[in-house]
């Protein structure tokens, strides 16, 4: 099927143009930057430029490894999170600021739990200006304390908040009172349980489902239940096993960082 594909690609001249687009895209993603002459973030070469793509595209930074839960689940779990290397934090900074077109890409910050950085506050200042920004963060680190001060903050950086459920390790009411006051602040949001149902007493979904916050549940875990592998596998899913999606999510590259957004 490869072959074919490259076949078809090399024939019509409007495929092989987009063909050469997609290649400055084709880079290993790693989580260890400032590797030999070679850094990356989020699939992008920090020492390649990348600000003449005329296409809106996503980014997702890594800031930190490390994760405040070891939910049974987690497509992590088994990730020495607390080995890796940092790249320079104003380095990366500088280089979405000058190389990522701002406000033409979408970019998170993402973890393990992001706000466990130290440089998690810093980054958002630097780049919420630049960036429609994400976070992912489950709202329980001790970034979040104060509370009241962090609805201040948020209001400040206007970044949007992707929140996530985990009731192995998060009090439900906790969760539920923090989102409340998130909407009530008028802060973008959205709320999910990643969660695998059966972890879920019915009272506390029947709380989470009443509680008026328009809560949704992740029930697609990224995992194949029976053979315990990540999905989709492209051997079962043939459509999927083209060229740029071997480079960048098949067996051809051993992978240390996974994600399911």
């Amino acid at each position: 099927m490869l072959k074919k594909i490259k076949h078809t690609i090399r024939k019509n001249p409007k495929l092989r143009q987009a063909y050469q687009h997609q290649k400055i895209f084709r880079y290993k993603i790693k989580h260890k930057l400032g590797i030999g002459s070679k850094s990356a973030i989020g699939g992008f070469d920090l020492d390649r430029r990348i600000s003449e793509i005329r296409r809106r595209f996503y980014v997702a930074y890594f800031i930190d490894l490390r994760c405040n839960y070891r939910c049974s689940y987690c497509i992590q779990d088994d990730i020495n999170r607390k080995e890796y290397d940092k790249t320079s934090v104003d380095r990366v900074i500088n280089y979405l600021k000058k190389e990522v077109k701002p406000r033409e890409s979408d970019l998170t910050i993402i973890g393990g739990e992001p706000t466990l950085s130290a440089d998690f506050g810093y980054v958002v200042e630097s780049l919420c200006n630049d960036f429609y920004i994400t976070i992912t963060t489950n709202l329980s680190t001790r970034f979040y304390k104060d509370f009241e001060g962090f609805i201040k903050w948020a209001k400040k950086v206007k970044v949007r908040w992707n929140v996530s459920y985990h009731p192995e390790f998060m009090d439900i009411n906790l969760f539920i009172e923090r989102v409340k006051k998130i909407q009530e602040a008028r802060i973008e949001m959205d709320q999910v349980s990643a969660v695998k149902l059966d972890l879920l007493s019915e009272a506390d979904r029947k709380k989470l489902e009443s509680a008026g916050i328009g809560f949704t549940y992740q029930t697609n875990m990224g995992i194949d239940e029976e053979s315990g592998e990540l999905l989709p596998k492209t051997d079962d899913h043939p459509d999927f096993n083209y060229e740029r999606y071997q480079e960048m999510c098949g067996k051809q590259i051993k992978e240390t960082r996974r994600c399911r957004t």
